[in-house]
């Protein structure tokens, strides 16, 4: 497991070496839990290879930051992250344990690989991957558009 300030010294390192990130075209952010917790959509990078001869490779990476305004240490399990869209599920291709410890933030990447095009409606699916003292943390789904 990685304490948040870890964790955003990587987050940094891995931004400053990959994508661009931009606002996504239409979301929902941020989602909210009954206990405070907040998901934010920080942006997207969305690739469907259209216009080029990689059309069948498709990428969507998202950067989150996780409020935790609480007493309450919040474990983030990246791996129990779902990306929807249709009737595709996929979980992010790198699976990662973070604590977001009280009072604290954290920015977190995903990378996930989809079947769709940069302009169809995405979802995060958050029910399983939060969780507080082995507490599931119940949080809808976070919507986007990417462009």
């Amino acid at each position: 497991m990685r304490q948040a300030r870890f964790g955003v010294l990587w987050l940094m390192g891995l931004t400053a070496a990959g994508g661009c990130y931009t606002a996504a075209r239409k979301t929902d952010s941020p989602v909210l839990a009954q206990e405070g917790f907040r998901v934010a959509l920080l942006g997207v990078d969305c690739f469907d290879g259209q216009g080029t001869s990689l059309a069948t490779d498709h990428d969507l990476d998202v950067q989150l930051q996780i409020d935790n305004p609480t007493r309450s240490i919040l474990k983030l399990s990246t791996g129990k992250v779902q990306l929807a869209v249709g009737d595709y599920r996929a979980n992010p291709a790198l699976s990662e344990t973070y604590l977001v410890q009280r009072n604290e933030s954290l920015s977190v990447h995903l990378h996930f690989a989809h079947p769709a095009t940069c302009a169809d409606s995405f979802a995060l699916d958050f029910a399983h991957a939060f969780s507080v003292e082995r507490r599931l943390i119940a949080l809808g789904e976070l919507h986007l558009v990417p462009r």
